[in-house]
């Protein structure tokens, strides 16, 4: 089972994490799909490296969670949070550190 970051002779090395963040929202609509998330729930959209760690972190947890309790569609969510987890360990290898999710900082929804 290849990830989005499993060799591929086009798919050029992450050099950066932009450039981590641009191969998955390539691929996986990763960026859009939480700016959506953090519209749907009314909090600030992640915008930097460090906020879309946050918010990769805190889906793959959803769907691990979810797997348990949907066992119909337990298969595609492992595979969901391990291709989040893969994006997530790539940030951090490269020193990002993933900043507190809107909704554990105080007033965070009124920025």
């Amino acid at each position: 089972m290849d990830t989005p970051f499993a060799y591929h002779p086009d798919v050029p090395e992450p050099g950066s994490p932009a450039t981590v963040l641009a191969y998955a929202e390539r691929l996986l609509g990763i960026q859009t799909w939480l700016t959506e998330r953090a519209a749907h729930g009314a909090w600030p959209p992640p915008a930097s490296p460090a906020d879309y760690l946050a918010w990769i972190e805190d889906e793959a947890a959803i769907q691990e969670e979810q797997a348990a309790d949907h066992p119909d569609e337990r298969a595609g969510r492992l595979y969901q949070a391990l291709v989040l987890r893969a994006v997530a360990t790539h940030l951090r290898c490269m020193g990002v550190v993933p900043t507190p999710l809107p909704w554990e900082v105080p007033d965070a929804h009124l920025r």
